[in-house]
């Protein structure tokens, strides 16, 4: 990877500011402190997110290349770095791409500089994707008998002359209510590309378990039917929309926001020691490691 850019923001987080507030033991009639904590919250994802190579949000990417896998570009480093080198090159020798956020949603397009320096866009059936794989990876489509070989093509001789648009990240918090022995769910104003995603909405299931199922259609009003209907009723519950975030890898953000939100000075009175168990192995046991 030559470079990463975020094409499409998310508009929530991970954790709740209610949820942050219990952790710091903070009254929720107390708001002096709302946004201060949500700055907080915010943070201690992005700091997640750098250390496990995840996007614990769902948000749009455009990933950058020096070139196609299993291409050796000779790419003189006066053209990448300014200096007058013209007999050094750069060159990838992977077979494959790996996308360097996970989890992969889906690949939007793959896109490069042809040698008039043009923007292309590359046929799909050039390419396949493993979305299942952490990290994801995209390589050429094997060949199939009286079918000749895919080949990439030949970009520009340039830095950053390849790039992916993709969507990674898990799904999104948001506020429902259901009544009992009903599939309607209410509250949060669903759309047609909600449909077929997983929902989870806690103690909503038998003996008041969280009730995980799939969202069957939404009609007009925004309201969602889930293919099982609620066993208690619920009202203005925080349920997950998609792939829900890793509790250990919440956890580690709650950790996070407490110690800053006791702890506003770059130093600490001597004595203290981390906890074991603590945020960084926890954020270890959540890490995806890919080739750059």
């Amino acid at each position: 990877m030559a470079g990463l850019d975020i094409t499409q923001h998310a508009t929530s987080e991970p954790i709740s500011l209610a949820w942050a507030k219990r952790q710091c033991q903070i009254e929720s009639s107390f708001t002096e402190d709302d946004d201060y904590i949500g700055g907080l919250i915010r943070a201690a994802r992005e700091t997640a997110e750098l250390h496990t190579n995840r996007s614990y949000l769902t948000r749009g990417f455009r990933e950058y290349y020096d070139g196609f896998p299993e291409q050796r570009l000779p790419i003189p480093y006066n053209v990448i770095y300014d200096i007058p080198f013209p007999h050094h090159f750069e060159s990838r020798a992977h077979n494959r791409f790996e996308l360097s956020r996970s989890p992969l949603q889906f690949v939007v397009q793959i896109q490069y500089l042809d040698h008039n320096g043009a923007t292309q866009t590359l046929d799909p059936s050039v390419y396949y994707v493993a979305p299942w794989k952490e990290p994801a990876k995209i390589a050429r489509t094997p060949p199939v008998a009286g079918n000749p070989v895919p080949c990439w093509p030949h970009p520009l001789h340039r830095a950053d002359s390849v790039w992916v648009d993709y969507f990674a990240g898990y799904g999104a918090p948001v506020t429902v209510s259901m009544e009992a022995d009903s599939a309607v769910i209410s509250g949060a104003v669903f759309t047609q590309n909600n449909v077929g995603q997983q929902i989870s909405v806690p103690t909503a299931g038998a003996s008041r378990a969280s009730l995980v199922t799939t969202i069957l259609s939404v009609d007009d009003s925004g309201n969602a039917t889930l293919s099982s209907p609620a066993v208690a009723a619920v009202s203005g519950v925080l349920a997950w929309l998609g792939q829900p975030v890793a509790g250990i890898a919440q956890r580690a953000m709650l950790l996070l926001v407490t110690h800053w939100y006791e702890n506003r000075l770059p130093i600490a009175a001597a004595g203290l020691k981390e906890l074991p168990y603590g945020v960084k192995d926890m954020l270890d046991n959540n890490r995806v490691y890919y080739q750059a």
